[in-house]
């Protein structure tokens, strides 16, 4: 109320001793509210921007420097505030003890007019000085923007490695369920074998010891049914090449009995081939290569067997020259082709 009737005062002491209309007077007053508005705004906008660059800059240096005397420069924007407001109060004194007020009233208009220009152009030059910052700002961010993009595809390219990851986890568990599988098969097939071995081995000793007694085999009638079924199934199964001692070199062939002896200074090689082809040739082509003490080839020669029918077996004879039998750690006939 007292500030209600010394701003009354005010304006009733202009209008009388200025010859101002006092609609003049409020639109002075309302101009100089308004302009001290505005000051405040900007100066709420600017302490805004001042806590969005204190938060973007970290470390020391000349931006901190600059942080430290805008604070200065606001520090002593805020003491002409508290010198203002005491103007004001001191003017609030003089209107109400009944002083000339229009006086002190316009001194105090003029030195207003003054604070607040003042105070535009400092806010102006502050909104300039955060401008420079804001730029050096993203100046300084700017080199991070490869790391931050490295970073981005780095974390990219786990997510697929992970995703890859997965995907070999899935096929390895599937690939030891399989393996475990066939190895249960094969224990089961090879539990299988060795029983059926062990009763054909209990067989060939009674059957070897019924030939030791009599000198030959016994009639099936004088064996067991079952035990006469089974070796009548044993003798009526074909051996294999292995059984028989051969050694397969390619092609359906077979070799054994291979023996070296000497020819001079040479070496002479004789053995068995046997031809499981199943095609009746009327030429096929052997290689023989022979190796030294220290396992290094010295010799290699070709020797060709005529009119090999399926399944028949044909001995073989050759002169290797060059190295006598006792020099030889090694030997490999290979089937190389027909004609």
């Amino acid at each position: 109320m007292k500030k209600s009737h010394t701003i009354l005062v005010a304006f009733l002491s202009l209008v009388l001793f200025t010859g101002q209309s006092s609609e003049d007077v409020m639109r002075n007053f309302n101009n100089f509210e308004k302009s001290l508005t505005d000051w405040m705004r900007s100066m709420e906008k600017l302490r805004e921007r001042m806590g969005e660059v204190e938060k973007g800059v970290q470390g020391g240096g000349q931006v901190m420097d600059r942080l430290s005397e805008l604070n200065k420069n606001l520090n002593a924007i805020r003491t002409e505030l508290a010198d203002m407001t005491t103007r004001l109060n001191k003017m609030d004194v003089t209107l109400g003890s009944g002083e000339n007020p229009m006086v002190q009233f316009a001194k105090t208009l003029e030195v207003l007019k003054k604070s607040v220009a003042e105070l535009g152009k400092k806010t102006e030059d502050q909104s300039v000085t955060v401008s420079v910052l804001e730029k050096r700002y993203q100046e300084y961010m700017r080199p991070l923007d490869p790391l931050k993009k490295a970073i981005a595809e780095g974390d990219e390219a786990i997510k697929k490695l992970n995703v890859e990851l997965e995907l070999q986890k899935k096929n390895a568990e599937i690939l030891q369920k399989s393996i475990l599988e066939k190895l249960t098969a094969l224990d089961t097939l090879m539990t299988s074998a060795a029983g059926q071995q062990e009763s054909s081995s209990k067989l060939l000793a009674r059957v070897e010891s019924l030939e030791k007694y009599t000198g030959a085999p016994p009639p099936p009638e004088a064996l067991p049914k079952e035990v006469a079924e089974a070796a009548a199934e044993e003798l009526a199964r074909p051996k294999t090449p292995e059984e028989e001692g051969y050694e397969a070199i390619g092609g359906g062939f077979y070799i054994r009995n291979v023996q070296f002896s000497s020819f001079g200074s040479s070496a002479r090689i004789v053995g068995e081939l046997k031809n499981l082809s199943e095609t009746d040739l009327g030429m096929a082509t052997f290689t023989i290569r022979i190796f030294d003490l220290e396992n290094n080839p010295v010799v290699g020669q070709d020797f060709t067997i005529k009119g090999f029918k399926n399944k028949d077996v044909k001995p073989f004879k050759e002169i290797i020259p060059g190295i006598e039998p006792e020099k030889i750690s090694k030997y490999t006939v290979k089937f190389k082709g027909t004609y």
